[in-house]
């Protein structure tokens, strides 16, 4: 099937990485083709650029070709930025693919399906081609919102471009600078972008990129990221302008195939867990121990891919005839892999959560601090964790004691806080949260949704959301699919039947059920006619 929407191909003087992107154009077929070319710098370049042009002229399909050539050099930034905005000129929405950025024949069916599907929807200012984690979470989606995305092979809307400044003239505004701060989610990265912000603005940086970041960010917009990665970057090599470096990590994260029909997203919210696994991965010699982690699996999974995926097409016969060597080297990797995943996951923990080196959070559990500060969450000695622990960003804390067990499924969701004593246990799918999670003002509501699917939970409260503590005592059971609201405190020794919802005050060693949960029978009573059993 013929490409629906426009393609805009950006192209300069490397005809060889031209060539090969313009065959992954001509198998599309766009009825509409841009061609943006920029001027050479010198006469070596002159003959260089012209035959970068000339593979362009090879159009064989049915297609109406419209041109840019510069006859000067514009640089990167500008000939890019003008001529992203000369095509806007010309058509509403399009495909945009630089000369080094090889897509997957899939790309295109999966760019002209997201166009049509957010077209109306100003949250959406990007379709982007590339995951820079090679996939994620690919066997639940399609695609998922970043507040990042790239631009090695993208997408977007004249809406959109419509908000772009080459010359960034909004970070001149003291008011816009300090809003980063508040708009990018995971802080870590505050400081990384300001500085790319302000060199871009000084001229220091000769780029149109950044530009494209800030206005989606300065227009809380949402960037699609697709499920796995569907755009090569060819460019790492000396001639490139910025991707110079062959050892990039991004040199090796190939394309592949995404699958249809799409699984289209019900909720348009941001990926959080990707943005801060994605900005994590090095560029190129690891600088962090997460960025490391990231950085061997995508190495040591390449070479998997590589030298040993035959070894799966064998049988066990066959495989045990193999090189033992080989085959025990993959095992090897193999398990290095787990490790440095196990390693990054207790790395992400120990800037979460303040957890006793006996206490275990098993790999189904979610630990999910908003408001970034490790000491809101507590887990104590010996307790066991398989559910969600969640602080929001404005303010929570959760803390739980010892020989605890918090089962799977289970959510334990505080803006106020949540105490828990010691050997309580906590069954499956039980709902504890000491918030309304929302206003009951319809209109505080909606606006507390529109910021949080914007730019993430609020770090102050002013949505007059209710919250209030909860105490769960000591030796306290709570009962498969039970809900505990805002300001209940549960006595010592009690139980909570399955499927109660407890809003008020339980006292110590009673057994509730219901919704309401009410007092059904005295645990206090058959504890003493048991020890006077005993006793006898």
């Amino acid at each position: 099937m013929p490409c629906a929407t426009p393609v805009v191909f950006l192209i300069f003087r490397r005809p060889d990485l031209t060539a090969r992107v313009f065959e992954a154009i001509r198998q599309a077929q766009p009825k509409i083709l841009l061609v943006v070319a920029d001027g050479p710098r010198n006469e070596v370049e002159a003959e260089l650029c012209q035959q970068a042009r000339a593979v362009t002229e090879q159009v064989d399909w049915d297609c109406e070709v419209i041109r840019r050539y510069s006859n000067s050099n514009l640089g990167c930034g500008k000939n890019v930025s003008q001529g992203i905005t000369w095509a806007f000129e010309k058509v509403e929405e399009a495909i945009i693919l630089e000369d080094d950025c090889l897509p997957h024949s899939s790309f295109f069916l999966f760019c002209d399906e997201l166009l049509k599907e957010y077209r109306y929807d100003e949250r959406v200012m990007q379709i982007s081609g590339t995951n820079l984690l090679g996939k994620w979470e690919s066997n639940t989606q399609s695609y998922h919102f970043s507040q990042y995305g790239g631009i090695w092979g993208w997408a977007s809307w004249k809406r959109a471009w419509s908000f772009y400044d080459y010359n960034l003239e909004l970070w001149a505004d003291e008011k816009i600078k300090s809003s980063i701060h508040d708009i990018l989610v995971k802080k870590q990265q505050v400081p990384t972008w300001y500085r790319a912000f302000c060199e871009t603005y000084s001229g220091e940086i000769d780029t149109w990129d950044y530009q494209w970041l800030f206005a989606r960010l300065i227009q809380s917009g949402l960037s699609i990221v697709p499920s796995v990665n569907l755009v090569a970057n060819l460019g790492f090599r000396e001639d490139a302008t910025h991707t110079k470096n062959r050892e990039s990590i991004y040199a090796q994260l190939k394309h592949s195939e995404i699958t249809f029909p799409l699984k289209k997203r019900l909720v348009t919210m941001v990926d959080y867990d990707y943005d801060q696994q994605s900005q994590l991965v090095p560029t190129s010699s690891p600088k962090s121990i997460i960025g490391t982690t990231a950085f061997l699996k995508i190495k040591l999974k390449a070479i998997l891919q590589k030298y040993f995926k035959p070894l799966r097409n064998q049988n066990v016969v066959k495989r045990l005839r193999l090189d033992k060597a080989k085959y025990g080297l993959s095992i090897f990797l193999r398990n290095v892999i787990q490790y440095s995943e196990l390693l990054e996951r207790r790395i992400l923990l120990d800037k979460s959560i303040q957890l006793d080196p006996s206490a275990k959070i098993f790999p189904e559990a979610k630990i999910t601090n908003l408001a970034e500060d490790s000491n809101l969450i507590r887990v104590n000695k010996d307790s066991v964790v398989r559910g969600e622990l969640l602080v929001f960003a404005h303010d929570g804390k959760i803390s739980i004691g010892t020989d605890c067990y918090i089962g799977e499924g289970t959510r334990i969701w505080s803006s106020s806080s949540i105490q828990i004593g010691d050997r309580v246990f906590i069954s499956h799918n039980v709902n504890i949260h000491d918030t309304n999670s929302h206003s009951t003002n319809s209109q505080l509501r909606y606006l507390h949704f529109r910021h949080i699917m914007s730019s993430g939970h609020p770090r102050t409260d002013d949505y007059d959301i209710k919250s209030a503590p909860i105490w769960i005592d000591s030796d306290v059971w709570i009962g498969f699919n039970s809900t505990v609201l805002k300001g209940v405190k549960i006595g010592k020794g009690s139980i909570v039947a399955a499927c109660s919802v407890v809003t008020k005050d339980v006292p110590e060693y009673v057994l509730v059920a219901g919704n309401p949960a009410k007092v059904v029978k005295n645990l206090e009573i058959d504890l003493k006619d048991e020890l006077a059993k005993e006793s006898k």
